[in-house]
């Protein structure tokens, strides 16, 4: 009828306890915390959420671990129910903070995230299940904090997460995070805003702990219609009634009770969640009467199952707690979720296979995720908590069910899933190396050879069942003052749940290594904002801090400035319940490091943001701080500290605020090692000319060639291109990584020369001109693919710079290990899916292929809309776009315009709209070859659905029309007001692109009070014929599609 389902439980993957409930309509609850890995762990045991109601947390907020998977938890779950998630806690407020400190990189439109804390009394349920939330009060002193203020900060923080969450559809989420199509930090006022010190404006300290209750409401019996016949009761109506729980007349006029000819209802036990996140709510939690309150309300069910969620310090097996436990009935089972009973059992199982069976053929490459067995609770009736395990809840009892609670060993997965197979190598091989070592190389002939990279993880987007999300761990050496060889750990990009795979790679033998490993770690760097990089990188920094408490070692953080500010928002929180000192930590901005630094935008104070919110002034252009000097000493330090002679970073071809970058290190006074790192991004020249001479090159290869499609529309790499990037560097060695988890186990390796320039020749023919073919780049003919290593990353490997050529032997037997047959079904999915990648192929093949904008193009763009918001004259404010053309045409330059609504399609093809520039509206008519163009460009239409775009007109004339044209052409023009002896005024659009960057805002509710451009004669005049443009010269920037050069001047279209 009802069951409950251990998610997670207290192991280095998953650090606390999770628990769902199903009921007996389907539906599912989450009770517990949401710790980092939890949706991989839902994804490795086939968990669907489709039918997931809420969450419900339990204890209070303190720490990131509690939380670290929440907002993968609900971007995964909005995907798959598209409505949203409810979610219970202790804390409105607070919860409502750690919301917003989001704000940087998590957006959904159209979903909701609704927050609720339960009031004491509050029931919570549906039709088949009563929860009780049960607050429990903290012994430590109240601190006082005025509950005026509470409100005041609780109500800026709705509007801020509001903004977070907008219930407008009209631009739908899609595949791709939405920061591809525009820059949250531009344009969203919820990103500029400063949030005050939670210390002084929310209960943190006087946070409750909160658990529940559990009824499992009671179903009716079992209908008797022969009784109810036999006391006169009619068929039809009243049998209905009788088991709906009203009574009914029967036939002779006597009244009939349910009860009559219902069979006695079935009752189920209670359920119990406690959680004592520490010893201040000890006391409190076992003296409380509230589990074993008994009425018409809660019931007068006995309590069948206790789960206590305890913190590490409390003693389950004191006096005290051993009589709590007394007191629930003697039959009543208790879970125990606390670190001295939770093995630390393998979560990821099929991961962990396939990279036993790799181990097989590179055995020195990757080691033995480490695990624990502990001995369960000693006692009565008590059992620990255990992924999987499962309570089964019926009228006749709760039974516990372990048959699918994994109790793996190495001997039994190897038996399991090697033993039989055809890969030559015995367990005792395995087991003599579980261990990585981190000494340095007896056999190295230079210091490049000792440096070791760990692949942490190795997939994109979602954590998945084969890949976790990015994370790279390089290890750099460096001579000593003794001439000993030591080490710097440098992590480049961090997704969530980082440190549980740290955890499995370094735990054994007490941790030495993972000691070793974060009291090397000296700098992470973060390449961009989206979460997959960078959700694990707070557990990593609580990690460093725990293990250099006793020293005064730095942290140097080089990261965009946004995730800067959210680091120091979420610290806000968390030092007020530990011990992490910020002034350790050393941050340093990508920009800094880039040769054409940007500023970053002023953040407002929230009382300002409200008041902008509450009028709807919030489509205000939002200033940037003045461009200060470089953090000079700061760098000095970085440098010093890790061993860098030199940083820098170039713009990636992804996001906003991405960065490729390139780091020299100092190995000893005769020796550097330069390492480069892409992040996640297109193909791009600037990198390559950057990374000339890298010693080693880690680039994403998101896709296979043959998804070339989708990697130009979500803006990734593919293999081939990868490679080329790295020959074109004359880079000896290259690590792929960020793998599509489509490509879950496997990849299709690049295994020779020939191969390597025929998908060279593939895409250079496929790819043709457009700015982002890398292909077409001249190479060096004397460094080809067989001057490099490249090698193909998976989750945990480890491979020293010396050995990164170790996988070429081994192409077949890896190979081998991906399943070699697919489902009837799988089968017709893929075969689709080519289909469509075919059809997209010959329709841009068809139409030539139009230029794609080039990345630079639109960042010099939207460089000046932003620092200058309007571009003034003594005639109007414009945002202007200069372009040239081989076309005679009738002016130089037009305004970015947005679509204001569709007037006319024609038999010809042409299509008329009204566009408008935040200012004057435009009469518009797209010629039909425009809009071909920009469909297969965009593979997609110009429709109702561009409303709210900006489009780049790049080629155009302006002309005069009669009235009797423009009924034609236009139909009726609302808004339109005639003026004798006043010309209407077209602009006929021949190239159209699209920028939906939303730089250039007006209301809707605005649009009546916009004129017609040539209402304004002094515009009117500005786009005539005879336009004088000489003074635009030296400040033109022209649409083309070609790649500028390094050297070449990448300044902002200036003012006209």
């Amino acid at each position: 009828m009802f069951s409950f389902t251990t998610v997670c439980h207290k192991t280095s993957d998953t650090q606390h306890p999770l628990v769902m409930l199903h009921t007996r309509e389907g539906s599912k609850f989450l009770f517990g915390k949401v710790p980092e890995g939890t949706q991989r762990t839902l994804n490795e045991n086939s968990m669907r959420l489709g039918k997931l109601k809420s969450v419900f947390m339990t204890g209070n907020l303190q720490f990131w671990s509690e939380i670290g998977g929440l907002p993968g938890l609900f971007l995964t779950t909005s995907d798959a129910t598209s409505r949203g998630l409810d979610v219970f806690t202790n804390s409105k407020s607070v919860l409502s903070y750690i919301v917003a400190t989001w704000r940087y990189f998590v957006f959904r439109r159209g979903i909701e995230l609704n927050i609720s804390e339960p009031h004491d009394g509050q029931v919570i349920g549906d039709s088949t299940v009563m929860l009780f939330p049960v607050k429990i009060d903290s012994d430590l002193p109240k601190k006082s904090v005025s509950e005026e203020a509470v409100a005041v900060f609780q109500r800026q923080l709705s509007k801020i997460t509001s903004l977070m969450f907008p219930k407008d559809t009209s631009k739908a989420n899609s595949d791709d995070p939405d920061s591809y199509k525009s820059d949250p930090s531009e344009t969203e006022a919820q990103t500029h805003v400063a949030l005050p010190d939670p210390s002084q404006s929310l209960h943190l300290h006087n946070q409750p702990s909160l658990s529940y209750v559990i009824r499992f409401l009671p179903v009716r019996g079992k209908f008797n219609p022969k009784k109810a016949m036999e006391l006169g009761v009619p068929r039809g109506v009243a049998f209905r009634e009788l088991t709906q729980g009203q009574r009914v007349q029967s036939t002779d006029g006597s009244w009939v009770e349910p009860e009559q000819v219902l069979e006695v209802p079935y009752t189920f036990k209670k359920a119990v969640i406690i959680d004592i996140p520490n010893q201040h709510y000890l006391q409190n939690t076992i003296n409380n009467e509230e589990w074993f309150r008994k009425s018409d309300s809660h019931g007068h069910e006995d309590i069948g199952l206790v789960y206590h969620f305890l913190g590490d310090d409390i003693d389950f097996t004191s006096e005290a707690y051993v009589n709590f436990i007394k007191k629930f009935p003697a039959d009543c089972k208790h879970v125990i979720s606390h670190k001295s009973v939770c093995d630390d059992s393998l979560v990821f199982t099929t991961s962990i296979v396939h990279h036993m069976k790799l181990k097989c053929f590179s055995n020195d490459n990757f080691c033995l995720p480490y695990h624990e067995t502990k001995n369960g609770p000693n006692l009565p009736n008590s059992v620990g908590l255990k992924m999987l395990q499962n309570f089964n809840v019926s009228s006749t009892g709760i039974e516990l069910d372990e048959s699918k609670v994994a109790n793996d060993t190495w001997a039994t997965l190897y038996n399991k899933h090697i033993a039989d197979s055809e890969i030559a190598a015995d367990l005792e091989s395995l087991l003599s190396k579980q261990i990585i070592s981190l000494g340095p190389l007896e056999n190295a002939q230079s210091l490049k050879d000792h440096v070791q990279v760990f692949t942490v993880g190795t997939g994109s987007a979602l954590p998945a069942i084969h890949r976790n999300v990015l994370s790279n761990l390089v290890r750099i050496p460096y001579k000593t003052e003794t001439g000993e060889i030591g080490f710097t750990s440098v992590i480049l990009d961090g997704g969530e749940n980082t440190l549980g795979t740290m955890l499995r790679m370094f735990s054994h033998n007490n941790g030495e290594q993972m000691q070793q490993i974060l009291k090397e770690l000296k700098l992470i760097y973060l390449s961009h904002l989206h979460a997959d990089h960078h959700l694990g990188l707070v557990s990593v920094i609580n990690a460093w801090f725990e293990t250099n408490r006793d020293n005064d070692a730095k942290l140097f953080l080089i990261l965009p400035w946004q995730f800067d500010h959210f680091l120091n928002e979420w610290y806000k929180l968390e030092k007020q319940f530990s011990s992490i000192d910020l002034s350790r930590l050393v941050y340093i901005s990508n920009e800094d490091f880039h040769a054409r630094r940007e500023s970053e935008f002023q953040q407002a104070d929230i009382a300002d943001f409200e008041k902008a919110f509450d009028e709807g002034q919030l489509n205000v252009a939002i200033p940037r701080k003045k461009l200060g000097s470089l953090p000079e000493e700061r760098i000095r330090e970085l440098y010093d500290a890790v061993h860098l002679e030199k940083v820098e970073t170039v713009r990636a071809i992804h996001c906003y605020w991405a960065y490729s970058v390139n780091m020299t290190f100092r190995l000893s006074e005769n020796e550097t090692f330069k390492l480069s790192f892409s992040g996640d991004t297109r193909p791009n020249p600037s990198f390559f000319k950057t990374g000339q001479g890298a010693d080693l090159l880690i680039h994403e290869a998101s896709l296979e060639d043959d998804l070339i499609e989708e990697a130009l529309a979500k803006k990734h790499t593919t293999t081939t291109e990868a490679v080329r990037m790295a020959q074109l560097m004359r880079c000896p060695k290259v690590l792929l990584t960020h793998h599509s988890t489509r490509n879950s186990e496997k990849h299709t390796f690049i295994r020779s020369s020939q191969q390597y320039e025929q998908q060279c020749q593939m895409l250079d023919r496929y790819l043709g001109d457009v700015s982002e073919n890398i292909v077409k780049y001249k190479v060096d003919p004397e460094f080809g693919f067989d001057d490099m290593d490249v090698c193909y990353a998976y989750d945990t490997m480890s491979v020293r710079y010396q050995a990164f050529g170790f996988q070429k032997p081994l192409f077949d037997s890896i190979t081998a290990l991906s399943p070699g047959e697919e489902g009837e079904r799988q089968a017709k999915d893929r075969l689709k899916m080519m289909d469509k990648r075919q059809q997209k192929r010959e329709k841009r093949l068809h139409y030539k292929k139009m230029k794609i904008l080039p990345a630079w193009l639109l960042e010099s763009v939207r460089d000046v809309i932003n620092k200058q918001s309007t571009y003034t004259n003594p005639l109007a404010k414009k945002a202007f776009v200069v372009y040239t053309s081989e076309e005679d045409l009738n002016i130089k330059a037009t305004p970015l315009l947005r679509i204001l609504g569709f007037c006319k399609a024609h038999s010809d093809g042409r299509l008329t709209a009204i566009l408008h520039d935040a200012s004057h509206k435009v009469l518009v008519c797209f010629s039909r070859e425009s809009l071909i163009k920009y469909e297969n460009k965009h593979l997609e239409r110009l429709t109702y659905m561009s409303i709210n775009s900006i489009l780049i007109i790049k080629e155009a004339n302006l002309r005069f029309i009669t009235i009797t044209q423009l009924t034609q052409l236009f139909g009726s023009v609302p808004g339109l007001k005639l003026r004798p002896g006043l010309g209407i005024l077209i602009l006929e659009v021949t190239i159209v692109d699209s920028f939906t960057k939303q730089q250039l805002r007006v209301p809707t509710k605005d649009d009546d009070a916009v004129p017609f451009m040539y209402s304004d004669p002094e515009y009117l005049e500005i786009c005539m014929e005879d336009l004088d443009i000489s003074g635009l010269e030296a400040s033109r920037r022209y649409l083309c599609g070609d790649m500028v050069s390094d050297e070449e001047e990448l300044g902002p279209l200036k003012r006209w």
